[in-house]
């Protein structure tokens, strides 16, 4: 049990800290084993922070950084480091592990068994049929002959199907270390935002780009995505154009020149015809 004076000396000293990152991240540690935290305090240029609430909240409260102090409930952990939000998101990202779903709880997936060998034993083939899989034996092995969902998102798992997901060494979900918030420069990032994958972010834009080009096309609304595409066919239009009309212009005198070449050979096979 800390003393009053105590509590105030951890209070200043955990503000000074935070003053001296560049980043500050609340993590939910609710579903976190421990061995995952100690392997994240390892890692290199990043303070990981687990006590009381109250202090924590009250150090940020204190800090430069205040704006994280609301989001300091129920089990959760902080994290100082000098790397990017998203920096810090991918690092995370690399203490995912997978785990069953537990009995009673419900699954934020759905949960599908995938077609193809199953490592049971011929004689669990009752217990695979019983949920709904359509299972053969073929030369010793068990094999499912399609995709089964066994457990639609929201539903509560049975002990049946997870001593079934066990038996297959099937660990559909993720426990992950998740971010709550993160600050960095005055700039708040939800954990919402952060889970955001680098892939979906470039698909999106790549969207977005392609409507602006398209409408921009059916309108003949100039932008810099179209802007050089329509200059080069406005000059070739044009090139075009002066040459049918015979307007004489130093960007056409020599196909237009050539074109009286091609124009004066006709003629002259023909009239010796």
């Amino acid at each position: 049990m800390l003393t009053r004076r105590e509590k105030e000396r951890y209070v200043k000293e955990l503000a000074n800290k935070i003053n001296s990152y560049k980043t500050v991240a609340i993590i939910d540690t609710s579903e976190i084993k421990s061995r995952v935290l100690q392997r994240i305090k390892a890692e290199d240029d990043m303070l990981l922070i687990k006590f009381k609430n109250t202090l924590i909240r009250k150090a940020l409260e204190a800090s430069n950084k205040k704006e994280l102090a609301q989001s300091i409930a129920n089990d959760v952990a902080l994290i100082l480091t000098n790397r990017s939000p998203t920096d810090l998101k991918k690092l995370l990202d690399k203490y995912t592990e997978k785990k069953w779903p537990k009995p009673g709880k419900e699954v934020p997936v759905d949960i599908v068994i995938k077609q193809g060998p199953l490592p049971l034993m011929p004689q669990n083939v009752a217990e695979a049929k019983s949920l709904g899989l359509e299972i053969q034996v073929q030369k010793g092995s068990v094999v499912l002959q399609k995709d089964k969902k066994i457990l639609e998102k929201g539903k509560k798992a049975t002990n049946q199907i997870v001593n079934f997901l066990r038996a297959i060494n099937f660990a559909p979900l993720e426990s992950r270390v998740r971010v709550i918030r993160a600050l960095m420069d005055k700039l708040v990032f939800d954990g919402s935002i952060l889970d955001i994958d680098d892939k979906y972010c470039i698909d999106e834009i790549t969207k977005t780009i392609n409507a602006v080009y398209a409408i921009s096309k059916q309108t003949g609304i100039l932008t810099p995505l179209t802007a050089r595409e329509e200059i080069v066919n406005a000059y070739r239009n044009a090139i075009y154009i002066a040459i049918e009309r015979a307007i004489y212009d130093k960007a056409v005198i020599d196909k237009l020149i050539a074109k009286a070449e091609l124009d004066a050979n006709a003629i002259r096979s023909k009239i010796n015809l």
